[in-house]
This record gives C-alpha cells, sequence and structure tokens, in this order.
C-alpha cells in the first residue's frame, strides 16, 4: 500500500520535477516538500492547491490517484463528464469492454 506522501513524489517524478524546483513553482520551501513527501509533515489546503497548480494537476489527485495508472486518464476524462446521461453513457461504453454480458440494470 502506498502512503499519500508518496503520491506527492509520484506525481513530481512524474513532471520531471527535482524537489527543489517543484517545492519552487509551487511557492513553498524544500524541506517542506521533502517532510510532505517522506509522510513527516501534514499537509493542508494550501499545499495541495499549490502543489496541484505546480503539477498540473487537480488537488484531490495529489492524495488519491496514482499519476502512472492507466485509470488515471479515466478518471481526469471521467471528472470532465458533467452531464448525467452523457455520464451514463460513458459507462455503458466502459461495461461493453468488461467481461460482463450485459451492462447493470441502473444503468438502462
Amino acid at each position: 500500500m502506498i502512503s499519500r506522501g508518496q503520491y506527492f513524489a509520484q506525481w513530481r517524478t512524474h513532471r520531471k520535477l527535482t524537489q527543489v524546483a517543484a517545492a519552487d513553482l509551487a511557492g513553498i520551501s524544500h524541506p517542506v516538500l521533502n517532510r510532505i513527501e517522506n509522510g513527516k509533515r501534514k499537509y493542508d489546503a494550501n499545499h495541495l492547491a499549490s502543489l496541484a497548480k505546480a503539477y498540473r494537476c487537480e488537488p484531490w489527485e495529489l492524495i488519491g490517484v496514482d499519476p502512472t495508472s492507466p485509470e488515471t486518464s479515466c478518471l481526469k476524462v471521467w471528472h470532465r463528464i458533467h452531464d448525467p446521461e452523457r455520464r451514463r453513457l460513458a459507462l455503458l461504453v466502459l461495461e461493453a469492454f468488461t467481461d460482463q454480458c450485459e451492462p447493470s440494470e441502473e444503468l438502462l
């Protein structure tokens, strides 16, 4: 299991940034970023917002999404679908690619 601090480091390395460069972009000190990444310091909403901006992602992604996972692309697309009917259709399409023979009844 990966700790939340490790997602911070994964996003940083995914964006090919050093800790010093990332801290500079986020407007925080290098030691603070180092402690956040190592789980030795708690982060707050300001840290999430500034690091998300530096890493070109959403704040929630920093604490719950592995940037190297294939599911990350799907999540990013999903969060851009705001219309309920389009979300329903997107789920139908995704279910068509699973091993299930029929879509869930709640989607029909």
